[in-house]
């Protein structure tokens, strides 16, 4: 079911919130924009709750964000009503006029709201010596490609107790707007996924389909994907 919509994905613009959907019968987010992530891991987490953050993407999505503005979040802390949420999501703004939270840090708000984070690892291709974050400094974390990742994630996920948040943007198979990694990279990824996938575990996915080759290239991505789990596709529900 959607918790959020507005729009159908042609109307997608980057960096906007489109949509996110929430699977029935599974800890499951989908997402056109992954700032959304943040709402799905308020709402099923504590806030001195203990978790492992695994982040799969072709960016770090690792922006730090400056004290005077973590202060705007102090409020979400303790909020569980999902629309509360979403609409402090696409309203708060800076001084600048863009929104407080964006796809680039909303990690680093996570961190602010949510403290416990024992690891993390985080795999991206993106240039890391071009990309200056305290977060990506941070002592739990790990740093990979997603393709060094992804053959270890069966053994990690397995041996990785209490609450797992897995976030994956489908432009990491992508390059120049268009799909170019082979689907075995992804299937590779969504089964290990799969063999974990309980009550412990919060699965956010996003779609980002200007960096994909469009709406028609993240649909058969995200079929691709709730094939492999079994669980409702979103996509005849997004026209």
């Amino acid at each position: 079911m959607f918790i959020y919509k507005s729009g159908a994905c042609e109307d997608h613009s980057i960096g906007k919130l489109h949509f996110i959907w929430k699977d029935q019968t599974q800890p499951v987010y989908i997402m056109d924009e992954h700032q959304g992530a943040l709402v799905s891991w308020l709402l099923d987490t504590k806030e001195f709750e203990d978790y492992t953050l695994f982040h799969v993407d072709y960016h770090w999505d690792a922006t730090d964000i400056v004290e005077d503005q973590l202060k705007m979040l102090d409020d979400w802390k303790f909020l569980t009503d999902e629309k509360l949420l979403l609409d402090k999501l696409l309203s708060i703004r800076i001084a600048s006029g863009h929104l407080l939270i964006d796809w680039t840090n909303y990690i680093a708000a996570l961190l602010h709201l949510r403290p416990n984070m024992t690891k993390a690892f985080f795999a991206a291709y993106q240039d890391q010596d071009q990309y200056p974050s305290k977060l990506l400094r941070d002592s739990r974390v790990q740093m990979f490609t997603p393709d060094q990742l992804i053959p270890e994630l069966p053994k990690l996920l397995a041996t990785t107790a209490g609450r797992v948040l897995v976030n994956v943007d489908f432009d990491f198979l992508c390059r120049n707007y268009q799909r170019a990694l082979p689907d075995e990279l992804f299937v590779q990824l969504i089964n290990a996924i799969k063999g974990r996938l309980d009550s412990q575990m919060i699965l956010t996915i996003a779609w980002t389909p200007t960096l994909c080759g469009g709406c028609d290239s993240a649909a058969e991505i995200c079929k691709l994907l709730c094939n492999t789990l079994e669980i409702e596709c979103p996509v005849d529900n997004l026209s």
